[in-house]
């Protein structure tokens, strides 16, 4: 298992339901995992749905992320 520095650990509530995610990159692999874990801290049940994403970058992602059509024509 990692070791301080390695992780890192984001907090947040809103609306009744708290998040918590911790991420850390597992030594000698090329992947970054994410452990997220929600609780619904109100008093109504809900229904939480969760959808995952992966960021393509070519280089500077704020530039990759402003400039779609340089991209897309790039990728072309």
């Amino acid at each position: 298992m990692p070791t301080w520095p390695r992780l890192h650990q984001d907090y947040g509530k809103r609306k009744g339901l708290s998040a918590e995610v911790l991420y850390f990159v597992p030594l000698g692999t090329n992947a970054e995992v994410h452990q997220v874990t929600l609780k619904n801290e109100g008093n109504t049940p809900r229904t939480i749905r969760m959808y995952s994403f992966v960021e393509w970058c070519l280089w500077n992602a704020m530039d990759d992320f402003t400039n779609f059509q340089r991209n897309f024509s790039t990728g072309e």
